[in-house]
């Protein structure tokens, strides 16, 4: 299901007009936030991409999906993610943690790969782009880098995790 900008600010706006979703979006910030080892940004900012995922999350069942995508670049030039103080992150890794495939840039074989690894290791997996360059001593460049807190098993405590730019 393709959901355009115009339905999805309309169900931002419905979130933030809800009183029990925001006070839900606040707990769990309140949760994210405390539970970090070090947090590089204010928690509002934190408050703000879990309003967007309750967002998504409605979207979601409004439509009855079971994975996520977002074109982050087309998403940026939007400038909602401005707007709204947002990136989709930390939406991604919240996703990935609960066993429900997510990736940046609407990257559908990365949904299907992250689909497949999770019912394989019951696990939370990491996605990124990665880049190996030759120049000087060599550097591993892992792009769109959104790693899981469940990495170890669903099952299993969560990684020590720090909150940042791009959550």
């Amino acid at each position: 299901v393709k959901v355009s900008y115009d339905e999805l600010s309309s169900a931002v706006d419905s979130t933030r007009k809800n009183a029990d979703d925001m006070r839900m979006a606040e707990e769990m910030a309140e949760y994210v936030y405390k539970n970090a080892e070090k947090s590089f940004i204010d928690k509002k900012y934190v408050t703000r991409s879990l309003e967007f995922y309750l967002s998504v999350v409605n979207l979601m069942r409004k439509h009855d999906c079971n994975a996520f995508t977002i074109e982050c670049f087309e998403f940026c030039c939007s400038r909602l993610p401005q707007k709204w103080n947002i990136t989709p992150c930390l939406v991604h890794t919240m996703f990935k943690d609960l066993g429900i495939a997510s990736a940046c840039e609407g990257d559908l074989g990365g949904l299907l790969a992250m689909q497949m690894l999770m019912a394989l290791s019951n696990k939370s997996p990491h996605f990124g782009n990665m880049f190996y360059q030759q120049k000087g001593k060599g550097i591993l460049t892992i792009n769109h880098s959104v790693p899981g807190i469940k990495m170890n098993g669903f099952d299993k405590p969560g990684l020590p995790y720090q909150l940042g730019h791009f959550v």
